[in-house]
C-alpha cells in the first residue's frame, strides 16, 4: 500500500515538473509579432496563428479564470494562470499571454482601429 502511495506522489511530482519545464520552454520560444498587415504568433520560426488587423472584431483583457473557460479560441499563451488578451475574429480567436496584457491589448486595438 505504501509503495502505491509513493508511486502516485512521485508521478504527481514528475507531472508538475514536466508542466513547469514545458511552460518555461513555451515562454522562451513563443513570440508575438506586430506586422504591417496583422499579428503573428510563432514558436521558434513556425507560425502558430496569424490574424490580419482587418479581421479583428474585439480585443479584451481576460483574467486567469476566464482563460480556462471553454470557448472557440486557440490558447497560445505561455502561462496557465494570470491575465491574458483575447483576440476575437469572425470564427476563431486566440488567447495570448504577453508580459503586459494591458499595453498589448491597447496596441492591438490601435493597430486594428478598434476604439
Amino acid at each position: 500500500m505504501t509503495t502505491i502511495i509513493l508511486i502516485g506522489l512521485l508521478g504527481t511530482v514528475v507531472l508538475a515538473v514536466l508542466t513547469a519545464v514545458s511552460l518555461a520552454l513555451l515562454h522562451a520560444f513563443t513570440r508575438y509579432h506586430f506586422e504591417d498587415s496583422g499579428i503573428r504568433v510563432t514558436l521558434l520560426s513556425f507560425t502558430l496563428w496569424y490574424c490580419r488587423w482587418t479581421e479583428i472584431r474585439s480585443v479584451q483583457v481576460v483574467s486567469g479564470w476566464q482563460i480556462l473557460r471553454p470557448s472557440l479560441t486557440f490558447r497560445l499563451g505561455t502561462k496557465v494562470f494570470g491575465p491574458g488578451v483575447q483576440i476575437s475574429r469572425r470564427y476563431w480567436g486566440a488567447i495570448l499571454t504577453p508580459s503586459d496584457p494591458e499595453e498589448f491589448a491597447r496596441e492591438v486595438r490601435q493597430r486594428a482601429m478598434l476604439h
